[in-house]
């Protein structure tokens, strides 16, 4: 169990402390049931329980967890600012736009609070990078900062889930895995993707929940005084080819008394593609028109945290109180950020304790162990969409400039190794930069960050 004294610093009750205290010691419980169970919980959002109901523009939200389906059905909040939903909500003013969520009120309408109100608020599809897509000409680079805006931001719908290869039943993924994955289907952010419209190279957003109360309070009303929550920042994924963050239900985990923030980043080829080791090379060459050193989806996850981190206490969060938490693959990302001096080594770290799900970065898959491995997967996807791989440049320019559909499906089918289902091409590798050197030799030196891990 993950002991966290510091998550019950500042609770103004012992009951309120108990409730902190379990939803941390409870996290890695919670995660689990959301993580098999996600066909559950999204078929629950096509549900309403009465007599709240959903009526017009009026939002209905069944928070409790245990006690049956939810509805969550919500207008436009940006466009009219009108709405039950939208009444309540409370804009963030960040340097990329004016974020405006919506609220959904957790007390029963017709009871008696004495100190107030409590309001479950959510922000989803908060941009944290610019789209790395090729008319932006960042395919296979770093993400960089949203483009600085003053101008309103409607976060009330889910924006696109990362590129990935179409979950069907011939789909690309029972090909490359060599077995039917019935298993994965059942539990498969399928209904996820189709609740964000599509997936999409442009999909570097953060869903973010917290609840506000608005008592009489000093430290709720006073700016600067409120108390501010610890923050669990989620990354899911699957070998790294598939996965959404849109498919967690974070406000269970919110009303414990926790910001709650699922992150979507690079999958497949878009986040891992690599032509070459940096074992040897520049820095620099991350961001050339000539080789491609790949670990795009570990920058775009070090982009979210430190967006989190900037505008933290905006949202009630804690930039001092941050647990990173990772599944399957992405729980081996999470162990190379304990590595990386540019985000668990890094002065001040972005996060200050880990919890690792079902993996780790010394599993298949949790990094590229053959430096030569990585540009012959990448020219093995160049041949699947029909770019010439005679020169590393001419192969990078070629699937540059190849469409979205073409890469992603193409992605799927990549695999060199035997068995098939040991075959895990799109993963972190040794860049120089984010990860300086093989995983096993930054262990065995202590070259980790020194923090809690779960």
């Amino acid at each position: 169990m993950l002991t966290a004294p510091w998550l019950c610093a500042n609770m103004e009750s012992a009951r309120r402390q108990e409730y902190v205290a379990v939803g941390v010691g409870s996290l890695a419980r919670f995660f689990i049931l959301f993580l098999f169970f996600p066909v559950l919980i999204n078929s629950q959002l096509d549900h309403c329980l009465w007599p709240t109901g959903c009526h017009g523009d009026e939002c209905c939200f069944n928070v409790v967890a245990k006690t049956g389906p939810i509805c969550d059905r919500v207008p436009g909040c940006a466009a009219s600012f009108d709405g039950d939903c939208c009444r309540n909500a409370r804009p963030v003013y960040t340097d990329y736009g004016i974020m405006y969520g919506y609220a959904i009120l957790l007390d029963d309408p017709l009871g008696y609070r004495p100190d107030g109100r409590r309001y479950l608020e959510i922000w989803r599809g908060v941009p944290y990078a610019r789209p790395p897509t090729r008319e932006n000409n960042l395919r296979f680079r770093k993400p960089v900062p949203p483009t600085q805006s003053s101008t309103k931001y409607d976060a009330t719908y889910f924006r696109p889930s990362c590129a990935q290869p179409y979950l069907t039943q011939e789909d690309p993924f029972t090909v490359w895995s060599g077995s039917p994955y019935e298993w994965w289907k059942r539990i498969s952010m399928r209904q996820t993707v189709q609740e964000a419209a599509s997936v999409s190279e442009d999909c570097l957003y953060l869903n973010i929940y917290v609840v506000n109360e608005t008592d009489s309070g000093p430290g709720n009303l006073v700016p600067g005084l409120r108390r501010k929550l610890p923050i669990v920042v989620f990354f899911d994924g699957l070998d790294h080819l598939v996965g959404s963050g849109n498919g967690y239900p974070g406000h269970v985990l919110a009303q414990l008394g926790l910001v709650v923030i699922l992150v979507n980043y690079r999958l497949g080829p878009f986040g891992y593609l690599a032509t070459q080791s940096g074992t040897t090379q520049s820095t620099d060459l991350s961001e050339s028109d000539d080789v491609a050193l790949g670990n795009y989806g570990l920058w775009d996850q070090v982009r979210a945290l430190e967006f989190i981190r900037e505008n933290a206490e905006k949202f009630f969060g804690d930039p001092d109180k941050i647990t990173l938490v990772g599944h399957g693959s992405a729980a081996g990302d999470v162990a190379l950020h304990l590595l990386s001096k540019h985000s668990g080594r890094r002065n001040p770290p972005l996060f200050h304790r880990v919890i690792l799900m079902s993996g780790s970065d010394q599993m298949e898959g949790g990094f590229v162990k053959h430096p030569d491995e990585s540009l012959t997967y990448a020219k093995e996807l160049a041949h699947q969409v029909g770019c010439d791989v005679s020169t590393e440049r001419t192969m990078l320019a070629c699937l540059r400039g190849r469409t979205t559909e073409e890469l992603q499906t193409a992605g799927g089918y990549v695999r060199i190794h035997r068995p098939v289902w040991l075959t895990k091409p799109w993963s972190p590798q040794v860049d120089g930069d984010f990860i300086e050197d093989r995983p096993e030799n930054l262990w065995a030196a202590g070259k980790f960050a020194q923090i809690p891990v779960s």
